[in-house]
């Protein structure tokens, strides 16, 4: 992980984000995320968020998740809208949660290149 984080502690930067970017916290879904572990529900402007992880080829994902119907955000259903490596910094995170949020338009290229993705271009 960068600079030591763990996937538990950027699922929490996650969600501090939606906090800072305005959305609040919810109590849906609490019977299904105690049983699978599933993270809060956060709400901004009637459309539901979620900050979760998935494993592939044995790497580390975070997911960002979202629906604009409260009755399936009720039952945890939730449809994946960005995965990030669980390594990525802090501003790709945070560059992800305000497009996801729709605080800033989504560039006409997503995701946007990084540093790593031209160092590979270059050598390819």
């Amino acid at each position: 992980m960068n600079r030591g984080e763990t996937v538990e502690e950027k699922l929490k930067k996650l969600e501090e984000l939606f906090a800072r970017y305005g959305a609040a916290p919810t109590h849906l879904d609490e019977e299904n995320r105690a049983r699978f572990g599933d993270r809060a529900i956060y709400e901004l402007g009637g459309t539901f968020f979620r900050a979760g992880t998935a494993e592939f080829d044995g790497r580390p994902f975070l997911i960002l998740s979202s629906v604009d119907k409260r009755k399936y955000a009720e039952v945890g259903i939730l449809d994946d809208i960005d995965v990030l490596p669980a390594d990525c910094g802090e501003e790709r995170m945070e560059k992800a949660v305000r497009y996801a949020l729709g605080v800033e338009p989504y560039p006409e290229v997503y995701p946007e290149p990084t540093e790593n993705d031209a160092d590979k271009e270059q050598s390819e």
